[in-house]
């Protein structure tokens, strides 16, 4: 089934350049390759950023012509998230670095991005070891989450209260620092829009904040004053919370259970009227909204009924942001019809300033996979306080013997708390001072700031505990040559290929290695073993590039990887330094 995007609105940079001037109805985006598959996409007042599951970025819009039909590219390592503001964007690796691109006419970045072909490093985060999990945009200012919920915000600042600059030079400080998060808990998540001056964000001890801007009372603290210092939302737990749409002078609030309320512009919060505090969305009451996005005046919402989902917009709509091919307001949430666009395969939105997006999308975190096994507890080994668990991935994050971290655990600690440990070791985004504790008694006090990706790839070379052997012909041609072991972890060939899944879902006895039918060589599966763990092919003198490519392009439907585990991404590296040579 073939994945599209759709896009509508302002279009004055030719955002959209298969067609000149504003947009009034969905456009399909056909200047995209048929073969992209799409993660996310945000637009800016200027261009359009397409990030696909591989991590690269591309765009369209000012500065950014089609050259030949190709999109321009940007060179950067692979990316997991992007932002947007007015005019910038900011880039979340998938190691934890930070970058930025676009203007800086409205953020005020202090870094200067104007006339950069490739986002720009912050590198104050790297220099000090802070890990970065999490991101979001203003209008003119970027947020960051570290890793012991601690919040960074850079950019013109959106309240009056005492700044605490932790880098001159950028202009980065803390909003929510580590005394904060003693008294009041982490930063767990965070909330912004392309064109507000606010945000909100939650914490470890189920807090919601607001903070900036509330000229309509969009903030939803019951008045309609600046909120110069975080502030708590009244009538929400932060882990009822699934999304927060924030525009200019709206905000839209998603809830777990699908109901969507509004607050603020009685133009364009979806209520019909004003209102300093969220009130439910009346056209969408007896509906479940999946995903809702806010820009500049509207919102987009993607709602389940009657067994399908269908597509929501309202708010202004001088630029045909709202997709019914004039220029006229809804105050309050119209279906929209889209007949080409099969809503069954990850459909995603976003607001712009003034032009809205639709698109099917494709999950790109690496850890997902791991994540989904502690979900599931399939092809699990170990159990503690009845949680299921896997020995090899507990040892190669904590560094310790499963079996201490159990008995420590269990002597010490209730469920609760251990299960948010555990969910630390398997890559989720988990903050909280217990964590820290725990670690620091288990004397792993580096563990909460540790890297999944970086742990994965010590995970390849950590020979002592692969508990499993592919079997490979040495040289197909040399008869008497012996079958070469290629060690390996039995997990990571369980999380990464369908094939060995299906295979030790199958075998009902205990076994440690299995013979490789692919009739690749030796230098190709041990190539491809190593980019398992370390999502990176690295050729050595006496590889053949060209047998490589040639053996491994057809590696991901034989072995049942995931299509966007970056393998052909790896391929196309190779071939484009051969045709180069």
């Amino acid at each position: 089934m073939e994945h599209k995007a759709y896009g509508w609105g302002y279009n004055g940079s030719r955002q959209y350049p298969n067609q000149s001037g504003k947009i009034t109805k969905p456009l399909h985006c056909n200047f995209l390759p048929k073969d992209i598959r799409l993660a996310q996409i945000v637009s800016t007042e200027y261009r359009v950023s397409y990030l696909t599951a591989n991590g690269e970025v591309y765009e369209t819009g000012a500065t950014r012509s089609l050259n030949n039909g190709k999109l321009f590219k940007y060179e950067v390592e692979p990316i997991r998230k992007l932002t947007s503001g007015f005019s910038h964007v900011l880039h979340l690796s998938r190691t934890g670095k930070v970058y930025v691109s676009g203007s800086q006419n409205k953020p005020k970045l202090n870094v200067s991005t104007s006339n950069s072909t490739n986002p720009l490093k912050l590198a104050y985060f790297e220099e000090n070891e802070i890990e970065i999990v999490d991101i979001a945009s203003g209008y003119r200012q970027n947020f960051f989450i570290s890793s012991e919920g601690i919040l960074y915000a850079m950019g013109l600042t959106i309240g009056n209260s005492t700044l605490n600059f932790v880098d001159q030079n950028n202009k980065i400080y803390t909003l929510w620092d580590a005394k904060k998060t003693k008294e009041s808990g982490s930063v767990r998540r965070i909330w912004g829009g392309v064109h507000s001056d606010f945000i909100f964000f939650s914490t470890t001890e189920n807090k919601l904040y607001a903070y900036g801007k509330n000229t309509q009372g969009q903030l939803g603290v019951k008045h309609q004053n600046p909120v110069n210092t975080p502030t708590i939302v009244p009538d929400f737990n932060a882990d009822e919370i699934k999304d927060i749409g924030c525009g200019n002078t709206h905000s839209t609030l998603l809830l777990n259970d699908g109901t969507l309320y509004g607050c603020g512009s009685p133009q364009s919060c979806g209520t019909g009227f004003q209102t300093h505090t969220f009130k439910i969305i009346p056209n969408l009451k007896d509906k479940t909204v999946i995903e809702i996005n806010s820009g500049y005046a509207h919102s987009l919402a993607l709602v389940e009924e009657n067994n399908k989902i269908n597509l929501y917009s309202w708010g202004t709509n001088a630029d045909g942001q709202l997709g019914f091919g004039d220029n006229m307001s809804r105050k309050t949430p119209v279906k929209m019809s889209i007949p080409d666009f099969n809503f069954e395969i990850y459909p995603k939105i976003f607001c712009g300033n003034c032009d809205s997006l639709l698109y099917n999308s494709i999950p790109i975190d690496v850890q997902d996979e791991f994540k989904k096994v502690f979900e599931t507890g399939d092809f699990s080994d170990f159990l503690i306080s009845g949680i299921k668990c896997h020995k090899s991935i507990i040892k190669f994050r904590t560094g310790k013997s499963p079996e201490v971290i159990k008995t420590f655990l269990e002597e010490n600690y209730k469920e609760k708390s251990i299960e948010s440990f555990l969910k630390k070791i398997y890559g989720f985004s988990v903050f909280s001072n217990e964590i820290k504790t725990i670690s620091d008694q288990l004397g792993i006090s580096e563990f909460p700031k540790k890297k999944f990706y970086d742990d994965l790839r010590k995970f390849y070379y950590d020979e002592d505990s692969k508990d499993f052997s592919i079997i490979a012909k040495y040289d197909e041609d040399e008869e008497d040559e012996e079958d070469v072991e290629i060690p390996v972890h039995k997990l990571i060939l369980i999380i990464k290929s369908g094939l060995f899944r299906e295979m030790f879902q199958n075998i009902t006895e205990e076994t440690n290695s299995v013979k490789d039918y692919s009739g690749k060589s030796m230098e190709s599966l041990e190539i491809l073993v190593k980019f398992l763990y370390t999502q990176k092919i690295e050729l050595t003198a006496d590889d053949d590039p060209e047998l490589i490519v040639e053996e491994l392009e057809d590696a991901i439907d034989y072995y049942r990887l995931n299509k966007n585990c970056g393998l052909n991404s790896e391929l196309k590296k190779i071939q484009k330094q051969i045709s180069k040579n």
